[in-house]
């Protein structure tokens, strides 16, 4: 029983919608972005925040004219306000029209062109004044020839290969370096790197590197309980396979959020430090799969405000520059594979208390 006149305290819904970052309506469209996923989102130089998309076509779907990748949306909303009340993207590498960062042909079979399909960002992040984006170049989906690694000294307008030392066979290291995730710390001058496969069958893998050696990909030294040269050894409990993933510093903490492929969730880890023990990390769920309405196309997003927790066909998890550990924003994927419209294909901001697990 509660007491007249006593006010008790509201508890927050543990992740909430916070809008649609691109698709109909979204501040993405004025760029020519209609369909895209990912939204790795990275501190610039400048101060801003970048955005940096996967497949992006013109039209409001997967498919179609205008196909590029990799793209850059740029925001100037980097306060915790401005991210509470939703991101808007005020500008784009290559202008009123996002360009693809680097040019290249995507082929297709029988393969006379390029020799490959697309390349597909898996981070970024900004050391010293310099951007680098790690990239996968891929024949067909998940199909990786190689991986590479790119920079840029204008915030993302002119990009520049690193070079062969900073690219590596899609068969590296077993093919658990393809999808990676990082994070500079600043004091110790080493980036700490979490890798995984591109198909949604292994395990996480902990790397570390000076940070002055980072295109050095030869210099990544495993994680084995100690830093040995020889294999690394898996982060999560046997049977946990791991998509998309982002490792950032937000309040002095060290944040893991991932798409966990084999419940179909993405969660987020707090850790004092990469090494800490990821399995026994305090844990939350930021979002659940869920079946696609049985309702026909055109099957919709969920409704800004939205606190299901539940999303269909979902994937991602990138943390936003300017986050705290109780308003922690997340850009999450939501692509319709399933009755042919590829519709929805955008990326959406949610916010999430990670509090809750500590």
């Amino acid at each position: 029983m509660i007491a007249r006149g006593i006010k008790t305290a509201q508890v927050q819904p543990a992740t909430v919608k916070v809008k649609d970052l691109t698709g109909p309506g979204s501040s993405a469209q004025r760029f020519g972005v209609g369909g895209t996923d990912l939204g790795i989102a990275v501190s610039l130089a400048d101060g801003r925040t970048g955005f940096v998309f996967g497949d992006t076509f013109d039209e409001c779907r997967a498919g179609g004219p205008g196909w590029r990748s990799p793209v850059m949306l740029r925001s100037n909303d980097t306060s915790l306000s401005n991210l509470n009340a939703g991101i808007t993207f005020h500008d784009a590498v290559g202008g009123d029209y996002a360009r693809q960062l680097w040019d290249y042909q995507h082929d297709e079979p029988p393969w006379k062109g390029s020799g490959y399909s697309t390349v597909l960002p898996a981070d970024a992040i900004t050391i010293d004044g310099r951007l680098y984006l790690f990239a996968m170049v891929n024949r067909g989906l998940h199909n990786v020839l190689w991986t590479e690694i790119n920079y840029s000294d204008d915030c993302g307008d002119t990009w520049h290969d690193a070079g062969p030392e900073a690219r590596r066979l899609g068969s590296h290291a077993g093919g658990r370096q393809q999808l990676i995730t990082w994070e500079h710390d600043p004091v110790s001058r080493t980036v700490y790197i979490v890798a995984t496969a591109f198909n949604r069958r292994e395990n996480a893998f902990l790397y570390k590197v000076r940070t002055d050696d980072l295109l050095d990909r030869s210099a990544w030294r495993p994680w084995t309980s100690g830093w040995f040269n020889s294999e690394p050894k898996p982060l999560l409990p046997a049977g946990t396979t791991i998509g998309e993933m982002c490792l950032r510093r937000v309040e002095k903490r060290w944040l893991f959020s991932y798409f966990e492929c084999n419940s179909g969730t993405i969660r987020v880890k707090v850790l004092d430090h990469p090494t800490d023990d990821f399995d026994t990390a305090p844990t939350t769920t930021v979002l659940r799969n869920t079946a696609w309405p049985a309702t026909k196309a055109p099957r919709c997003s969920p409704p800004d405000g939205c606190t299901a927790g539940t999303l269909s066909q979902l994937y991602g998890g990138y943390i936003v520059p300017g986050s705290t550990l109780r308003n922690l924003h997340l850009v999450v994927s939501h692509w319709n594979t399933g009755d042919g419209s590829d519709w929805p294909y955008r990326a959406i901001q949610y916010r999430h208390d990670a509090t809750r697990g500590l």
